[in-house]
């Protein structure tokens, strides 16, 4: 379980440091920086996976990633910390810009260049410093492991962190992966895009715990029912509603009712991650339906670490009151994304 967060330097993220529970909500208002944050912890995973390069250059590249507000000494940051401290290990990132090089010419100006990286845990302790392999100055040390016996730490970290899941948020347009068929295939992970939906549907129901799907919509749609079809190579949503004469298909729900099928999918598939991550989950939603979204967090939370970030003040007050979440309120001040507690305070200090 992730414990502790710290991010220096990256966009609004001046200097902020978060305690995690196995549930936490992050909550602030539109604009004070609750998508960068979970850009940061997407970059914990692009830093495993080796697609650190590809994440930095969709963002504009390592530039534009820098703090750009007001500084209280002379010079502006040009580079970014990265802080990861869990039950297992600790993890510190620092990357910046590509050194330039005279008569040296690139054309990858904007990739990270990797400044430090050390990670360290109880089976053992590496530096990048100290790592002999064939590695890349824009990759990690992380993303370059494949023998588990001779660094058993990074392999485990590495493990963990892969399993880590991302959702923000899922296109309702007519052509909308959740709107198609999908493939007829066994499901336990739901795609980022929701191109499995109907199929992660079914895997659900066919799982260990098939009831909670039928208890959540019941919770949320009152005598609505679920069915998924499949007459080709595809499955199909079919949802019936007691005052139609036929079930509507996937193309024919609101934007409401197809994203909750889809949070559904998201945080009851019966392959968990380690962390799952939920940015603006209620998006779509009418409040009503934050019990049966708060009852599927908690489903979740049973084998999941949950970290869900909230414009919603209902939904983090929800959490908090009836699921113990531990709450961070965000705001801006002075440009930085700041935690509301530490207001008025030129440091704050944590010790654990």
């Amino acid at each position: 379980m992730i414990h502790s967060l710290q991010i220096e330097g990256y966009r609004s993220l001046l200097d902020i440091s978060l305690k995690l529970a196995p549930l936490t909500v992050v909550q602030g208002a539109n604009g004070v920086g609750k998508s960068n944050l979970y850009k940061a912890l997407k970059l914990f995973a692009a830093l495993a996976d080796g697609t650190f390069p590809q994440s930095m250059a969709e963002e504009g590249g390592t530039p534009s990633c820098f703090w750009a507000g007001p500084v209280p000494g002379p010079k502006r940051p040009k580079t970014v910390k990265l802080f990861l401290g869990s039950a297992s290990f600790d993890w510190n990132v620092v990357f910046g810009l590509v050194p330039t090089t005279p008569g040296d010419p690139t054309m990858f100006r904007t990739d990270p260049d990797m400044k430090k990286e050390s990670m360290h845990s109880k089976l053992g302790s590496h530096s990048r410093a100290e790592w002999s392999g064939d590695i890349s100055h824009n990759e990690s040390i992380l993303s370059h492991i494949r023998d588990a016996v001779s660094y058993p730490a990074l392999a485990l970290a590495r493990e963990d962190i892969l399993s880590w899941r991302f959702y923000d948020g899922f296109r309702n347009d007519v052509e909308s992966p959740l709107r198609q068929g999908s493939p007829r295939a066994w499901s336990p992970v739901l795609a980022t895009d929701g191109a499995n939906l109907a199929a992660t549907l079914q895997t659900i129901r066919e799982s260990s715990f098939p009831y909670r799907l039928d208890e959540v919509i019941n919770m949320a749609f009152p005598n609505h029912s679920l069915g998924i079809v499949g007459g080709d190579s595809k499955l199909h949503i079919e949802w019936s509603l007691p005052e139609l004469n036929r079930p509507l298909k996937a193309s024919e729900l609101s934007d409401g009712t197809l994203r909750f099928l889809a949070l559904c999918a998201a945080l009851l598939g019966p392959k968990a991650p380690a962390c799952l991550v939920l940015n603006e989950p209620e998006n779509s939603l009418n409040p009503s339906l934050f019990p049966a979204l708060a009852q599927l967090i908690r489903y979740a939370n049973e084998a999941s670490q949950v970290i869900v970030i909230t414009h919603s003040e209902e939904l983090a007050e929800l959490l908090v009151d009836e699921q113990d979440a531990t709450l961070h309120s965000l705001v801006l001040d002075n440009g930085a994304t700041r935690l509301r507690e530490d207001l008025g305070t030129r440091k704050v200090w944590r010790f654990d």
